[in-house]
Formats: structure tokens, C-alpha cells, sequence
């Protein structure tokens, strides 16, 4: 599924505003646990029939999560907020 311009802009200003809020919130209590999560789509049936990967998707390395999400993370070191960054998986469809 390809996005728009439009729906990348308004996703990145989503995602900017809940990450200003978590800071906002984590300021207030600093004993809040904050996790970073990135969902993404399995391949489709048909698209995976052509991929080379000998292992399955969900065996990211760290240093491929830790670049998924540069620009949230930058926004959390910047308060040195901690958080756990995670990669799930979508199972159904939405």
C-alpha cells in the first residue's frame, strides 16, 4: 500500500505531537515508563513469495530498530527521557 504526501505530513505530525506530549507528561512523572513502538505490516502472501530473506522479518537487529524512528528518538535524548523501543508485528488487518 502506497501513502500520499498528504498522509506521510499528517502521520509525522501525529506522531511528533504524542512524543511532545509523552515529554510533557514525563516531566510531571518522571517514574512513567516510556515505550517506543514502531507496528509494521507483515509482506503480503504475494510479496513474500519473491523475497530473499532467509529469516523471518521479526528478527530485526537492534541497529536496524534503532533506525526506524530517529527524529522521535532524538526528541526523547534531547530531555534524556528513557524508553524501551520495540518492533511488533501486525496480525490483523485493520
Amino acid at each position: 500500500m502506497h501513502e500520499d504526501p498528504d498522509s506521510r505530513r499528517r502521520h509525522a505530525a501525529t506522531t511528533g505531537f504524542a512524543v511532545q506530549t509523552v515529554i510533557r507528561r514525563f516531566m510531571n512523572n518522571t517514574a512513567m515508563e516510556v515505550h517506543l513502538v514502531n507496528v509494521q505490516r507483515p509482506f503480503s502472501a504475494y510479496v513474500a513469495q519473491f523475497s530473499s530473506r532467509q529469516k523471518p522479518p521479526w528478527t530485526i537487529t537492534a541497529s536496524r530498530r534503532r533506525r526506524r524512528s530517529p527524529r522521535r528518538r532524538q526528541m526523547l535524548d534531547k530531555f534524556s527521557i528513557p524508553y524501551a523501543a520495540h518492533m511488533e508485528w501486525a496480525t490483523g488487518r485493520s
